[in-house]
């Protein structure tokens, strides 16, 4: 019997378990082909310690790989394509009434919808924020660089990220954001 592939489900989980069990240097370079593309490989790490050379990676990539899924998850829940100039709208949206009841028309189930989705997401997104801001001013030692990257969420997406490094630098005690 020939063995398949991992599902994305298990490779998930296989990620999770060399995270948890080794350290997230060995999930990566094990699984550094799907670790790459997933979300939830980038919140795996986020949730752990992790080297200089993974914050390097997240740095590079965890923004766009969040981004990118509230992307997919908008165009499924909304049927069109999210801009990035509505981003920080679509994700405040509050969580929809499970039913949806409009005059002249049958009652729409939303199992879960966007409100919710956006809910999610936006932990997500602020969280790969904040440790973007994190590997840059701790792990790295760059502070200026840290502030640059505070100001620029701040003007690219004012309100849940600006809120989100302004937590973190209180959480730990740092000067290094006005």
């Amino acid at each position: 019997m020939a063995v398949k592939a991992p599902t994305p489900i298990e490779n998930i989980a296989l990620f999770q378990a060399y995270s948890r069990a080794v350290n997230n240097d060995m999930a990566w370079a094990k699984l550094e082909q799907v670790a790459s593309t997933s979300p939830d490989c980038a919140r795996i790490s986020e949730e752990n310690s992790f080297s200089v050379g993974v914050g390097n990676y997240l740095l590079q990539a965890a923004l766009t790989i969040e981004s990118n899924e509230i992307k997919t998850v908008y165009k499924l829940s909304q049927g069109r394509e999210l801009a990035d100039t509505e981003l920080v709208a679509a994700l405040n949206l509050p969580p929809d009434r499970c039913f949806t009841v409009e005059e002249g028309r049958p009652l729409k189930v939303h199992v879960i919808g966007w409100g919710l989705w956006a809910l999610t997401l936006q932990h997500h997104f602020c969280q790969a924020l904040t440790t973007d801001f994190d590997v840059l001013a701790r792990h790295q030692g760059l502070p200026e660089e840290a502030k640059q990257f505070s100001d620029f969420a701040d003007q690219t997406y004012d309100g849940p990220a600006a809120l989100s490094l302004r937590a973190a630098v209180q959480l730990h005690g740092d000067q290094v954001v006005s």
